[in-house]
C-alpha cells in the first residue's frame, strides 16, 4: 500500500511539473515568444469618483480587478520582465521591428529598409518617381487653375537624418555618402516643378547648423519641434507663392523636456519596466497663437502619422479656419477652428463615398497638402493623384 501511494504521488507530481513547464516548452519549440508578449498592456480606466456608490454597484470591485490584472498581476509582470531582459541584453525588439543605438535611440526597421531600398533600387525607383512627379504636377496645375495652393511634404524618419547611428551593420555600403547613392523623390519633384518640402535635407541641414535633435531617442516619429519646422516652411511657401495674407508660424526657442505624447511611442511599444535608457530630453516648440482677425485658409491635409506634429503646430498657432485630415486617403476627420467643432475620423463609410466627400472638401479649400513619410513614398500618394486626375477636368488654355 505504501509503495502504491509513493508511485501515485510521484506520477501526480510529474504531471504537475509537466503542466507548469508547458509554457517554457512551447517557447523553446517556437524559438520565440508569440505576439501576446509584446506591445501595450491594456489600459485601465480612471477609478470611480464616488467610491461608496461604486462599492455597492460593484464597479469599484471591477476597477480593482482590472487594475490588478494590468499592473500587479502575474501575466503583466512576466511580460514586462521578459521584454526588459531581452531588450537590455540585445538592444533590439525584432518582433516590433525596433533597434536601439547609443547615439540616437530607437530606429524603426521600416525606416532602415526604406533607405536601403533607395540605394539598392535607385534606377527603378527613379523611373517610377518621374511618372509620379508628372502626375503630381498635373494635380498642382489643376488646383492652381482654381486658385488653390498645392504642396507635397516628404516626412522624414530617423534613418534619413541620422544614418551615422546605423553604420555598416544596418546600411548597404555604410552611412558615408548614402544620400548621394540613394534615389530621392523630393529631388525629382523639385526638378519637375512640384511645390515640395523635402524634410530629409531640410532637417539634416538644421541639425548640422544647430545641433538640436529632430527625432526623440524614445520614439520612431520626428519630434514636435521638427514637425513645427515643417509647418513653418509650409506657411512660408503658401505666403510667398500664392496667399500673401496667410498667417505666420514661429516655432520660438526649443524647450528641452522629458519626452511625452507621440515622442514616447517606441518606448511604449517596448512595454518594459524601465525607460530603457532612451527617454532622453527632446525639444518642444514655443508657439505663439495668431489672432482670429488674421486671414486663415481652409486646408485639406492628406497624409500619414508623420502629419500629426505638423498639424499640431498649425493648430496651436491658429493658422487655419478649418482642416480636413484624411489618413492614407481612407477617412475624413474635420477640425473647424471658427466653430471649435471637431469631427472624429469617419472610417465607416465606403471608400467611394469618402473620396467624393474629400473632393468636395477640396472644392471648399484654399490649400491642399499631400504628405507621406519616406518609407510610405512607395504607396504612391495613397491613390490620391490618380483619383483626382480621373475625376477632374484639365483647364483649357
Amino acid at each position: 500500500m505504501k509503495s502504491l501511494n509513493y508511485w501515485a504521488g510521484f506520477v501526480l507530481s510529474m504531471i504537475l511539473v509537466a503542466i507548469l513547464a508547458l509554457p517554457t516548452a512551447r517557447w523553446f519549440a517556437l524559438r520565440a515568444p508569440d505576439g501576446a508578449l509584446y506591445g501595450y498592456t491594456d489600459d485601465v480606466p480612471k477609478p470611480p469618483n464616488d467610491l461608496l456608490h461604486a462599492f455597492f454597484d460593484k464597479s469599484l470591485q471591477q476597477w480593482v480587478q482590472k487594475y490588478f490584472e494590468v499592473n500587479l498581476g502575474f501575466r503583466p509582470f512576466l511580460i514586462r520582465s521578459f521584454n526588459e531582459l531581452t531588450f537590455r541584453a540585445f538592444k533590439e525588439a525584432p518582433k516590433l521591428r525596433l533597434y536601439n543605438t547609443e547615439a540616437h535611440g530607437l530606429y524603426s526597421k521600416m525606416s532602415i529598409e526604406s533607405l536601403n531600398g533607395d540605394v539598392v533600387n535607385r534606377k527603378s525607383l527613379e523611373d517610377r518617381y518621374h511618372i509620379e512627379a508628372k502626375k503630381l504636377l498635373q494635380v498642382q496645375q489643376r488646383l492652381q487653375a482654381k486658385g488653390k495652393y498645392f504642396e507635397v511634404i516628404i516626412g522624414t524618419s530617423k534613418a534619413y537624418v541620422y544614418p551615422d547611428g546605423l553604420g555598416n551593420r544596418f546600411l548597404v555600403g555604410g552611412s558615408n555618402g548614402i544620400f548621394e547613392r540613394a534615389a530621392s523623390f523630393g529631388k525629382l519633384l523639385q526638378e519637375t516643378g512640384v511645390n515640395v518640402i523635402d524634410g530629409g535635407p531640410l532637417l539634416r541641414d538644421f541639425v548640422a547648423r544647430t545641433g538640436i535633435p529632430t527625432h526623440p531617442d524614445s520614439g520612431v516619429h520626428w519630434n514636435y519641434f521638427a514637425g513645427c519646422l515643417i509647418a513653418h516652411q509650409l506657411l512660408d511657401n503658401i505666403r510667398i507663392r500664392q496667399f500673401p495674407d496667410a498667417p505666420v508660424l514661429d516655432c520660438g526657442e526649443p524647450i528641452m523636456q522629458e519626452p511625452h505624447w507621440v515622442d514616447v511611442d517606441g518606448l511604449m511599444l517596448l512595454n518594459i519596466w524601465s525607460k530603457g535608457g532612451v527617454a532622453k530630453l527632446t525639444p518642444y516648440p514655443t508657439i505663439r497663437k495668431n489672432d482670429d482677425s488674421v486671414w486663415r485658409p481652409n486646408i485639406v491635409f492628406i497624409g500619414d502619422s508623420f502629419s500629426d506634429q505638423i498639424r499640431y503646430a498649425l493648430q496651436q498657432a491658429n493658422t487655419y479656419s478649418s482642416m480636413m485630415m484624411s489618413g492614407y486617403f481612407r477617412n475624413r476627420a474635420f477640425d473647424d477652428r471658427i466653430t471649435n467643432t471637431i469631427m472624429p475620423a469617419d472610417n465607416m463609410a465606403d471608400e467611394n463615398t469618402i473620396h467624393k466627400a474629400i473632393m468636395t472638401d477640396i472644392e471648399n479649400s484654399q490649400v491642399v497638402v499631400l504628405q507621406m513619410v519616406d518609407y510610405n513614398v512607395g504607396r504612391w500618394e495613397y491613390g490620391f493623384a490618380d483619383y483626382f486626375l480621373d475625376n477632374t477636368q484639365a483647364t483649357q488654355p
